[in-house]
């Protein structure tokens, strides 16, 4: 999976604590909705174009 995949290249990057920051925003239920609207995760709606 792509959320996956970036998980992995952030976590190895020289700066894993703001990446790991990151990544818990994105596991989190503030950025649910958010990433819904572009088209990622369960329930999304692809956008124009997709």
């Amino acid at each position: 999976r792509p959320i996956e995949q970036a998980a992995g290249i952030l976590t190895t990057s020289k700066e894993e604590a703001a990446a790991r920051e990151f990544l818990k925003y994105l596991a989190g239920d503030e950025s649910a909705g958010l990433l819904k609207k572009y088209g990622f995760g369960k329930g999304a709606v692809p956008g124009p174009g997709r």
